[in-house]
C-alpha cells in the first residue's frame, strides 16, 4: 500500500504466535516512512485486549499518537522499516485479530513517497520467500489482437498524444510499420519519433 488506509481481520483459530511484518516495497526514502497498525485488537470468546496492551516477545512496538487519514489514531502501534513484532498468543482462545494498517500523515509526502508491504503470519516466515506483488493493468488493455496497423497508429497516437493522427502523420507511421503485419522493430521506430515530439513533451 502507498497511502490508503486498509482493514485487516484475520482468522486466529489455533494460532499460538502472531508474526506482523511490515517490509519496504520501493519507497523513496524508507527511513523516514511510519508505518502503523491502529486500533489492533486481538478478539476471542472472553473478550478482547488492544495489542498496544501487550508486549511482543521479539521486535520494537512504539505505542504513539499519530495522526492518519487527518484523524488522531491515539491507539497506534508505529513500527520501524523493515520490522517484525511477535506476539505470544498461545492458550489465550483468541480466534480474530483486527486492526487498520496506514501511515503517520507526517510521512505523505512525495520526497519520501511510502510504499509499504503489511503482513500477517502464524509462524516466523522465510523472508526470502514472500509472496510477491502480482502486478495487473489499471484498465482493460486498449488493443487486442488481431493488430492492424491502421488500428496499431490510432490507439498509439490516441494515447501518446491525445489525438488521432493527421493524414501526413498516418502515411508516415504506416511507411514505418511496414506492409501487413506489424513489426516490432517499425513499431518502436514509431513510438520513438512521437516521444522525441515537442507535443508529447508538452501533454506529458
Amino acid at each position: 500500500m502507498t497511502a490508503k488506509e486498509r482493514i485487516v481481520d484475520i482468522d486466529l483459530s489455533g494460532v499460538g504466535e502472531l508474526h506482523l511484518l511490515t517490509i519496504n516495497a520501493g519507497s523513496s526514502s524508507p527511513e523516514r516512512v511510519r508505518p502503523v497498525w491502529i486500533d489492533a485488537v486481538l478478539e476471542g470468546a472472553e473478550g478482547e485486549a488492544r495489542l498496544s496492551t501487550l508486549e511482543p516477545k521479539h521486535g520494537r512496538a512504539n505505542k504513539v499518537e499519530v495522526k492518519s487519514g487527518g484523524e488522531i489514531r491515539r491507539d497506534a502501534i508505529l513500527t520501524p522499516l523493515p520490522a517484525e513484532l511477535v506476539y505470544d498468543i498461545a492458550g489465550k482462545g483468541y480466534t480474530r485479530f483486527r486492526a487498520i494498517v496506514g501511515f503517520d500523515d507526517q510521512c505523505l509526502q512525495n520526497d519520501i513517497g511510502p510504499a509499504v508491504r503489511f503482513f500477517v503470519f502464524n509462524a516466523a516466515p522465510d523472508l526470502e520467500r514472500l509472496v510477491r506483488v502480482q502486478p495487473a493493468m489499471p484498465v482493460a488493455p486498449p488493443l487486442s489482437a488481431p493488430f492492424s496497423t491502421g488500428r496499431v497508429i490510432s490507439t498509439v497516437f490516441e494515447f501518446m498524444l491525445d489525438r488521432q493522427p493527421s493524414r501526413r502523420e498516418k502515411t508516415l507511421a504506416e511507411k514505418m510499420l511496414g506492409a501487413g503485419s506489424v513489426k516490432a522493430e517499425g513499431l518502436a521506430d514509431l513510438l520513438w519519433a512521437i516521444a522525441m515530439q515537442p507535443e508529447f513533451q508538452l501533454v506529458y
